[in-house]
């Protein structure tokens, strides 16, 4: 954690996505039926939830780390401010492609050079 309060290695700057830009803003998005569902700009979780790297993909976070981020663990990450990493009451309803996949609360790993 740093000085003033915020855990920059949870918040990502950079990510592995399938579109533009992505900035989920709520915690209560679907993760995707299929590995690589598009459905729109607007379901923005699923620019990001996909299998890209071994069950996740690669990310940048604010503390200039390059970490490998399981599928299930972007419903955990500090995407702004006002993010319920806990999902406050929801839980998402992993589809049977994901059901191999390690849990939301495994830790990310850093990537070596």
């Amino acid at each position: 954690m740093n000085p003033v309060g915020h855990d920059l290695h949870q918040i990502p700057m950079f990510m592995d996505m399938m579109w533009r830009g992505g900035g989920p803003m709520k915690s209560k998005m679907a993760p995707p039926q299929y590995n690589g569902e598009w459905t729109g700009y607007g379901e923005q979780m699923k620019h990001f939830a996909m299998d890209r790297h071994n069950g996740g993909i690669q990310s940048v976070f604010m503390d200039h780390s390059v970490q490998h981020v399981p599928i299930k663990k972007l419903w955990k990450l500090h995407w702004h401010r006002n993010w319920q990493s806990d999902y406050g009451d929801y839980e998402p309803s992993w589809p049977s492609w994901m059901a191999g996949y390690p849990s939301a609360n495994t830790a990310a790993r850093r990537v070596k050079n």
